[in-house]
């Protein structure tokens, strides 16, 4: 059925028709030649460059997260003493 649909298919007028989804190894070759040695080397280490940039950033967050939730832990225990003085004030 599928392959009915497909040879049935004509491109209408204008359109190219769709290039052929198995390319041969060659020309995979010719337009993407293999990397050289000096070349993986360069893209190696602008990877670790990234993923350390990305790391970096991570634990940057982490950080002001963690300094958020103490900061917020602070403002509550600051918020209860008062209160507690305050309560205790009233009581005198």
């Amino acid at each position: 059925m599928l392959k009915m649909a497909l040879s049935s298919y004509h491109p209408l007028k204008g359109e190219e028709e769709a290039p052929p989804l198995f390319c041969p190894k060659s020309s995979i070759e010719r337009d993407f030649p293999p990397l050289t040695t000096e070349a993986r080397i360069q893209l190696r280490q602008r990877k670790h460059e990234i993923l350390g940039k990305y790391m970096a950033a991570q634990k940057l967050k982490e950080k002001k997260k963690e300094n958020k939730e103490k900061d917020k832990a602070k403002e509550d225990d600051s918020k209860d003493k008062k209160e507690e003085k305050k309560n205790d004030e009233d009581h005198s």
